[in-house]
């Protein structure tokens, strides 16, 4: 009697244990050695106090604006909803004596840009704050200096000038201020995740996406390397999107890309785990395929045209459909596991750990284990696969080989038996004429 496949799946117990094992050591390696390692929020920062911050709407980025600018002070965190375009920011900091190497800032705001200013000196102003062509180095939020040269002792005033226009919020969770080497040192561990490794993990997924494609070229089965391309193109555009600072298409557009992208990411991922596990649903992918160019036909005329609450609205869109997909991807991967049996372990063992990192983002809310799981995985998931692929493209021609060696061979065996044939037509063919 055959067994169901629930049960049947794993009854190997040399294949289970080969697994368990595979599975344990990923995650060991992973949450115990290389989370701790490369993602511990470092050592606490002294800081210096500030006054109570000051917020004031403003015309435009000069300082003629701020001299006739009207103040008014705000509690940190704070939030300004639903206006757009240059809000100044203000308080002072009291110095004993000044810092030999000056002091760092650290700035703790949502704008597309910023310039700051100390006692009437712009000390930080990259790009452009004026709209339309606004850059956007607002998301580089590594620790500005503040020279020595611009502060004095006693009280020192020092100014923001923000922009912002696609996005109707501005949030100010405040700013870290503290003696410049300090800060650096130690917010070096911070800052090597948001943005080197950031950074390096796009050109990991751009690499892999571009293999993945080659891949998908060679291969009949085109469904799991194809969307390994897809998702690994996605999180390179994911980077490229806190990367580029001077993105040429406008802001509106800019929010419109980035949503593009988030919500392709969780269907790419989705597809590529149904793809792998060999017994995919294709109508569920073509489903949820036709959803994402649904959805951004749909939202692309109400985020292009600035507007609150339909930026509001998609962030819940987005919110919705990543938790669903993710969930579905998840569910995906432990049918699997629960019904079959299956032998590309290490494949499995990174495939669950990047489960295990999404169930911890949904327990441990504004976590980023998944983005900090993901260059990790794409580059291990690339060589798991790529090297799979690259030995079965090896076992196929040594087969195929084999196969010419094997036909060759039979060939001289035919040649030879035809040429025997030959020799005995003709010599009974010369018997019969004797005969005659």
């Amino acid at each position: 009697m055959q067994l169901p496949a629930w049960k049947s799946a794993w009854l190997d117990w040399r294949s289970l244990a080969r697994a368990l094992a595979a599975i344990l050591a990923v995650q060991a390696i992973y949450w115990l050695v290389l989370d701790p390692w490369l993602f511990s929020p470092g050592p606490a920062q002294n800081q210096i106090e500030h006054s109570v911050p000051q917020l004031a709407k403003i015309d435009r980025p000069d300082f003629a604006a701020l001299d006739n600018a009207r103040f008014k002070p705000i509690e940190l965190p704070a939030s300004v909803c639903c206006e757009t375009g240059y809000f100044a920011l203000r308080f002072n900091v009291d110095l004993d004596a000044v810092p030999p190497s000056g002091l760092a800032l650290g700035p703790k705001f949502d704008a597309e840009n910023f310039m700051v200013a100390v006692n009437g000196h712009i000390v930080h102003n990259p790009g452009s704050l004026t709209v339309p062509r606004q850059t956007f180095h607002g998301l580089d939020k590594r620790p500005i200096r503040l020279p020595e040269a611009t502060l004095v002792k006693g009280t020192n005033r020092l100014d923001v000038i923000m922009v912002i226009t696609a996005v109707p919020y501005l949030d100010i969770r405040g700013v870290t201020l503290g003696e410049y080497k300090s800060i650096i040192a130690s917010g070096a561990p911070r800052n090597f995740v948001i943005y080197t490794y950031r950074t390096l993990g796009g050109i990991i997924a751009g690499i892999v996406a571009v293999l993945a494609f080659i891949v998908m070229l060679r291969s009949q089965d085109r469904g799991m390397a194809g969307w390994l391309a897809v998702l690994a193109a996605a999180w390179c555009a994911r980077s490229l999107y806190f990367d580029w600072y001077n993105w040429p298409f406008g802001a509106s557009v800019r929010v419109y890309f980035v949503f593009c992208v988030m919500i392709l990411i969780p269907l790419a991922w989705f597809n590529f785990v149904d793809c792998w596990t060999g017994h995919g649903l294709r109508w569920l992918r073509k489903l949820l395929t036709a959803a994402y160019i649904v959805a951004i036909a749909i939202w692309a005329p109400l985020l292009l045209r600035d507007s609150p609450a339909w930026f509001e609205a998609s962030q819940q869109f987005l919110d919705w459909w990543g938790h669903i997909t993710a969930a579905a991807a998840v569910l995906r991967v432990v049918w699997h596991l629960a019904t079959q049996r299956e032998d590309r372990i290490w494949e499995l063992a990174l495939l669950l750990l990047c489960v295990v990192a999404v169930i911890r983002n949904w327990i441990d809310l504004g976590a980023l284990h998944v983005s900090n799981t993901a260059p990790i995985l794409f580059l291990a998931l690339a060589v798991a696969f790529l090297s799979r692929n690259v030995l079965l493209f090896r076992s196929m021609n040594e087969f195929n080989l084999r196969l010419s060696a094997d036909l060759a061979q039979r060939e001289s065996e035919l040649a030879e038996s035809f040429r025997e044939r030959e020799a005995l037509v003709r010599r009974q063919a010369l018997v019969d004429e004797r005969q005659r």
